[in-house]
């Protein structure tokens, strides 16, 4: 795989930028990715003089330019935002858009590798499919350290096309973003119709992959019957923010959502921490290369072992038997 370090834009918002300077005080991140932050710089300066964390800051015109161990920031405009911490304005509400669509178009046209932004900025699920990819086609996933959650919307019309096309991208995003190798499928719904469901698993199950129905969702996260599968695909369910709280301790509820099946790596942060998003993003993006790349340097390789059984000489009979002496 190639050596190249990893650039992750990072979109603010008036929640982010304090996650932003708290995360990047640890020097180890800067190992692993190169940050582009597209806000205003006096925002960011602002809070790094109030935390006082030795910070490595250089603005830059474009991600081209953008350099390593350091905290690049894109400033997306020249007039400087008046700082209101706690609240919200009109400048401000303007400037989380405007940093939401320059990491999107830096994304599209290949500026940046992965983008994280935040779950409050402006309907971003909404935004990056309209922006990225067919609605249809892409399927977001809520993730954390314990299971795996892709939740079809009341909104999106249910038959057995669109299901057993939502079943074979979360099926395809377990295999190449996440690398499992099989990927164990539960369809959770309460109120879908059964039929629809039961024809789009069987569909499914009869091109390999291991999706099984249905199960109600107080049953299913209430016990450990969730343990038993990798995923979660959630039909006109509660909200999988809901559901995650139940199942992971409440000092450890952080997540993220990636929004799977499309060509850009592409994650959303919780309200709470920004780390996990990053992690999740930079997670993703290497998987994807090392496939590309045919990368197999973590596959188990294929090894002679000797053989414990001893080896017998076999001597050859002469054919001319011995004579005897008389």
């Amino acid at each position: 795989m190639n050596k190249q370090m990893i650039k992750i834009g990072i979109s603010c918002d008036n929640t982010n930028a304090k996650q932003i300077i708290q995360t990047f005080s640890e020097v180890r991140i800067f190992e692993l990715c190169v940050p582009i932050i597209y806000d205003y710089s006096t925002v960011l300066s602002y809070y790094r003089k109030i935390r006082r964390l030795p910070i490595r800051t250089t603005n830059i015109h474009n991600a081209n330019k953008s350099i390593k161990n350091s905290l690049n920031i894109i400033d997306i405009s020249n007039k400087a935002l008046p700082m209101t911490v706690g609240k919200t304005n009109i400048k401000s509400n303007t400037a989380i858009g405007e940093s939401f669509y320059r990491g999107l178009s830096d994304l599209k046209v290949g500026e940046i590798d992965v983008f994280v932004t935040s779950s409050t900025s402006t309907d971003s699920i909404q935004q990056i499919e309209s922006e990225l990819l067919d609605e249809k086609k892409s399927l977001p996933i809520l993730t954390n350290d314990y299971f795996r959650i892709a939740e079809i919307s009341n909104s999106t019309p249910i038959n057995i096309d669109i299901l057993t096309e939502k079943i074979k991208n979360l099926h395809s995003t377990l295999l190449h973003d996440f690398m499992v190798t099989f990927p164990r499928i539960a369809i959770v719904s309460e109120n879908s119709p059964a039929e629809i469901i039961t024809d789009a698993t069987q569909i499914a199950f009869r091109e390999g992959i291991f999706c099984f129905s249905t199960f109600n969702p107080e049953s299913f996260f209430n016990s450990d019957i969730y343990k038993k599968f990798d995923a979660a695909l959630i039909i006109n369910c509660m909200s999988t923010n809901f559901i995650f709280q139940s199942i992971q301790p409440v000092s450890e509820q952080t997540n993220a959502i990636l929004i799977s099946n499309m060509p850009y790596v592409v994650a959303i942060a919780n309200s709470t921490s920004l780390t996990p998003s990053i992690y999740l993003a930079i997670d993703v993006y290497r998987n994807r290369k090392n496939k590309s790349d045919g990368d197999t340097t973590n596959s188990l390789k294929k090894v002679r072992i000797p053989s414990t059984k001893k080896k017998f000489e076999y001597k050859k009979k002469s054919s001319f038997p011995l004579l005897r002496q008389s």
